[in-house]
């Protein structure tokens, strides 16, 4: 399970670079206080997180031959 990630090799760092920028994405939320924008920002950071998890279950599923 958690050595799913560790045996992965790669010449390309995919990773590092998503990771800065969801964690720039969230050391930024807006400014505004409207409703709608953080609603929308919530949707963004929402899908960010959910898309990251699809990928790592169809790594999963790759690696265990599903």
């Amino acid at each position: 399970g958690s050595d799913l990630l560790k045996e992965e090799k790669s010449e390309v760092d995919l990773a590092g670079p998503t990771l800065q920028s969801l964690k720039a994405l969230l050391d930024n939320p807006p400014k505004q206080t409207e409703a709608q924008t953080l609603a929308q920002y919530s949707r963004l950071v929402h899908g960010l997180l959910s898309a990251c998890l699809v990928h790592i279950d169809e790594m999963r599923s790759v690696k265990s031959g599903r």
